[in-house]
C-alpha cells in the first residue's frame, strides 16, 4: 500500500533526522565550550577549533540533505494520506499541486499546512471516537507549533534576529540554536507519535 510505504519511509527519515539533531547538539556544544575558554581569556589551539567547524559544517550538509528529502517525503504524504479513498471521505482531498501551494504560499503556509493535516488525520477518517479527535488534534497543534519555532523558519528568524559576529554574539547565537535543535528533537518524536498512530489506523482499517 502506498500509504503505509510512505509512512514508514517518512518515520524512518524522521528518526535519521533526529540522530542527527542529537549529533548537532554534540557537536554545538564543543563549539560552546571552546568561546566560553577564548571568552574567559584562555588558549584554544586552532587545529581544535578548525576540526569543531568541520564536523558543524559536514553535520550541516547532512542536515540539509535530510531534511530536504524528508520534505519532499512529507508532501507525498499529506498527498496520499488524503487521497486514499478506501480510508478517507475523499470529497474534500486536494489535488498534489493544491498540497504543495499549501506549504509555499507565504503567510498561509504558517497555519494551512497543519489544518489540512488535521482534515485528514482526524476529521475525515472513519471509526473514531470525538474523545481521540480532540486528544489527536491538540497533538498535532502541538506539534506543528513547536516545527514552526525549531524548523527552518524558527532558526531562519534566529539568524536574522541574533548577531554573531563577535565571539560573545556567536557564543549567545549557538546556545539558542542549541536549544532549537533540542526542540527539534522533541518536535520529531512528536511526529513519530503522529505517524505511529496512523499506522495503526491503517492496520486496523484494512
Amino acid at each position: 500500500m502506498a500509504l503505509s510505504r510512505t509512512t514508514k519511509n517518512l518515520r524512518f527519515l524522521v528518526i535519521l533526522i533526529i540522530a542527527l539533531e542529537i549529533a548537532g547538539i554534540v557537536f554545538h556544544f564543543y563549539q560552546i565550550t571552546s568561546l566560553r575558554v577564548i571568552i574567559e581569556g584562555e588558549f584554544v589551539s586552532s587545529a581544535y577549533i578548525n576540526q569543531i567547524s568541520d564536523w558543524s559544517y559536514w553535520q550541516f550538509l547532512l542536515h540539509l540533505a535530510l531534511y530536504s528529502s524528508a520534505g519532499l517525503l512529507f508532501l507525498r504524504w499529506s498527498y496520499v494520506s488524503q487521497a486514499g479513498k478506501q480510508f478517507v471521505k475523499s470529497n474534500a482531498s486536494k489535488t498534489l499541486n493544491e498540497v504543495m501551494l499549501l506549504w509555499f504560499v507565504p503567510v498561509l503556509n504558517l497555519f494551512r499546512p497543519a489544518q489540512h493535516i488535521i482534515g485528514f488525520s482526524i476529521k475525515q477518517y472513519l471509526k473514531i471516537s470525538d474523545e481521540a479527535i480532540k486528544s489527536y488534534q491538540a497533538l498535532i497543534i502541538v506539534w506543528w507549533c513547536m516545527w514552526l519555532v525549531s524548523g527552518p523558519f524558527g532558526r531562519f528568524l534566529a539568524y536574522l534576529s541574533l548577531p554573531h559576529q563577535s565571539v560573545e554574539q556567536a557564543y549567545t547565537y549557538l546556545i539558542v540554536y542549541v536549544f532549537l535543535e533540542f526542540l527539534s528533537i522533541i518536535t520529531g518524536i512528536l511526529f513519530l507519535v503522529i505517524l505511529g498512530r496512523q499506522l495503526r489506523f491503517l492496520r486496523e482499517n484494512k
